[in-house]
C-alpha cells in the first residue's frame, strides 16, 4: 500500500513528465494484481487520504469487479458487498460526489456477478437506503446504475449471470417506479437523479402501456420542457424513449401514444413563440428548446408513420408535419438535419401505400404539397451565402449539404 500511495503522490505532484508516466504506468499494472482488491479497501478507509487517492481505489475496486472478479473466493463475496456498501455510505458529502458515483456503479456490477449469492439485492438495498430520506441519493444512483450495467458488456461475466439479474431487475421495475413517484424533491439536481432513474428503468424494463400512459412523470416531463432549463433535456430524452418505444407496437401503446399527443399543443405554442423572435433564435437557450422540441416532433413523427396515410386530414397529424417542416428549414444545421431520415422514410411509406392502393390519389396529393414545400426548403438550405466562399467551407458543411441533396430525392419523387 505504501508504495501506491507513494505512485499517486508522484502522479499528482512531480514535475517531470517522465517521472509522472512512470507512478502512472505503475498504478496501472498494480490495478491488474489480486493485492489490488485488499490495498483499495484500505485506502477507502483511510479518512485522512486526500480525494485523489480516494477516486484511485474506488475506481481500483469498480475496476476489479467489472474484470476480474474470478480472482475472488467465493468466501469472501459477502465482506467484498459489506465492504463496499460502508464505503458508498462514507462518501456521501457532495465534495466526494464522483467517487459516490464508482463506487454505487461497482455495487451494481457486484450485484450482477454474485446472481444467485445476492438474489434480494434489489429488495436489499431498499432496506438499506430507503428508509431515510438522507440514503435517497444513493438509493437512486445504484439504482440508475444496475440497468444500465446489466445492459453493459463491456462488464465480464457470463450470460447466464446478466440473465438471471435482468429477469430479477424486470421484477422489481415496479417498485423501483413507484419508489421514484413517492419522492419530494426539494432542488433541481434532486429531480434530474429521479429524472435520470426513471430513464434507466424506462430503457430496461418492460413496462405496460396502462401502467406507463398513467404515470404522472410523462406531464411532469412535459411540463419542464415548457420552462426550459437544466430539466428539459433528460425530460426530452425519456419522452423520446417513451415514443420510439411505442413505435414498435403502436397499437399496444396507444394510450400512451394519445398521453403525448395530447400534451403537444403547449409544445407547438411555444415553438412558435420561439420562431416569433426572428433573428434571437440563435440564442443559446433558444437553441436547445428548439432542438429539444424537434426532437420530440420527430419522434412523434417516426411513430405515426405507418398509420400516416390513413390519417393525412387529421388536424393533429398535419400539426406534427408542419412543425417537422420547420424545423428542417431552421438555420442551426444540427437541428435541421434531424427530421432528414424521417422524411427519406415517409417518402418510402406512401410510394409503398400508393402501390399496394392505387386508388389514394387525394392521399397522395396531401402529401405531394408537404413535399413541393420540403424540396423548397431543401434548395434553400443548400444555398452558399454570397459573402460565403465556397471552396472554403468546412467538412460540417459539405457533409450537411450533400445530405440535403440526398433528402432532394425522394421529393422528386412526387
Amino acid at each position: 500500500m505504501e508504495a501506491v500511495l507513494q505512485a499517486l503522490h508522484v502522479l499528482h505532484n512531480a514535475p517531470d513528465p517522465a517521472t509522472k508516466k512512470e507512478a502512472d504506468d505503475y498504478l496501472t499494472k498494480f490495478q491488474q494484481k489480486v493485492e489490488a482488491w485488499s490495498v483499495a479497501d484500505a485506502i477507502l478507509r483511510q479518512s485522512d487520504a486526500p480525494i485523489s487517492t480516494h477516486f484511485f481505489a474506488a475506481q481500483t475496486m469498480r475496476t476489479k469487479v467489472q474484470f476480474d472478479f474470478y480472482e475472488l473466493p467465493a468466501d469472501s463475496y459477502v465482506s467484498l458487498r459489506d465492504s463496499l456498501l460502508g464505503h458508498i455510505s462514507g462518501f456521501r458529502a457532495s465534495q466526494y460526489a464522483p467517487i459516490h458515483t464508482i463506487l454505487c456503479v461497482a455495487i451494481a456490477d457486484l450485484a450482477i456477478q454474485l446472481d444467485a449469492a445476492w438474489a434480494d439485492a434489489v429488495p436489499a438495498l431498499f432496506n438499506r437506503f430507503g428508509c431515510d430520506a438522507e440514503n435517497y441519493a444513493t438509493l437512486l444512483e445504484v439504482m440508475k446504475a444496475l440497468p444500465e450495467e446489466c445492459m453493459n458488456y463491456k462488464l465480464m461475466t457470463d450470460s447466464m449471470k446478466r440473465a438471471n439479474s435482468r429477469e430479477r431487475l424486470q421484477q422489481s421495475a415496479s417498485q423501483v417506479i413507484q419508489f421514484l413517484l413517492t419522492l419530494q424533491c426539494p432542488t433541481d439536481h434532486a429531480k434530474r437523479k429521479v429524472l435520470e432513474c426513471f430513464l434507466s428503468w424506462l430503457k430496461f424494463a418492460k413496462l405496460q402501456a396502462a401502467e406507463l400512459s398513467s404515470n404522472p412523470m410523462i406531464l411532469e416531463c412535459f411540463k419542464n420542457i415548457l420552462i426550459g432549463g437544466d430539466l428539459a433535456e433528460t425530460s426530452t430524452d425519456i419522452i423520446v424513449e417513451i415514443l420510439n418505444m411505442s413505435s414498435h407496437r403502436i397499437q399496444f401503446f396507444q394510450p400512451v401514444i394519445q398521453v403525448v399527443l395530447a400534451q403537444l399543443p403547449p409544445v407547438r405554442a411555444k415553438f412558435d413563440g420561439l420562431l416569433a423572435n426572428g433573428g434571437s433564435i440563435d440564442a443559446d437557450s433558444h437553441v436547445d428548446a428548439l432542438l429539444q422540441i424537434c426532437r420530440i416532433y420527430v419522434e412523434m413523427g417516426e411513430c405515426l408513420v405507418p398509420v400516416m396515410m390513413e390519417e393525412v386530414r387529421n388536424e393533429e397529424v398535419l400539426s406534427i408535419l408542419h412543425v417537422i417542416l420547420q424545423c428542417t428549414a431552421l438555420p442551426s444545421q444540427e437541428i435541421s438535419c434531424i427530421p432528414f431520415q424521417f422524411w427519406s422514410r415517409l417518402a418510402k411509406e406512401i410510394q409503398s401505400f400508393h402501390c399496394r392502393h392505387p386508388e389514394t390519389d387525394v392521399q397522395i396529393d396531401h402529401f405531394k404539397r408537404m413535399y413541393t414545400d420540403l424540396l423548397s426548403v431543401v434548395i434553400r438550405r443548400c444555398a452558399v451565402s454570397k459573402d460565403q466562399d465556397p471552396f472554403q467551407a468546412d467538412d460540417d458543411f459539405i457533409d450537411y449539404r450533400s445530405r440535403l441533396l440526398h433528402l432532394a430525392q425522394p421529393c422528386m419523387g412526387f
